[in-house]
């Protein structure tokens, strides 16, 4: 009875960490169109691979295609406001020469939130450059 005990008493908090509902907010694949900056208007599909919110700020990581090529991977953080998550990443994750994402989960249009829609920009590391972004959860 004793090992029992000592076994939940290690298992329980490993069973109980789960993901917060920002993550699986944040989660999944998101498409739409990078468009602005004097350039023309793409696609765009934003993977979110990992995101562990805890109160106060997270982590997260995925990658994004542009016109479905050019894989880049990204790391940053989540944090939440007024209960709506935002996302702030940087590309790519292992050298800093492209950009910076940043992303409200959750479009205001016609005085109503969706939140399977993603708005934001894309900024250029040299700031030159500055794209609006808007896409919706698939997945």
């Amino acid at each position: 009875m004793k090992l029992l005990i000592t076994i939940a008493f290690y298992l329980i908090p490993v069973f109980c960490q789960s993901q917060s509902s920002y993550d699986n907010e944040v989660l999944g694949t998101w498409v739409g169109d990078i468009y602005g900056g004097g350039l023309p208007k793409k696609s765009i599909k934003i993977v979110m691979t990992k995101s562990n919110y805890k109160e106060g700020g997270g982590v997260c990581q995925g990658y994004s295609l542009v016109n479905n090529s050019n894989k880049t991977s990204f790391s940053g953080t989540v944090i939440v406001e007024a209960d709506m998550p935002i996302i702030e990443v940087y590309e790519p994750k292992t050298n800093p020469k492209n950009g910076k994402f940043y992303l409200l989960v959750g479009c205001f249009e016609n005085d109503e939130i969706f939140t399977d829609l993603c708005c934001g920009t894309w900024t250029s590391y040299d700031g030159k450059i500055m794209r609006k972004i808007r896409v919706k959860k698939i997945e």
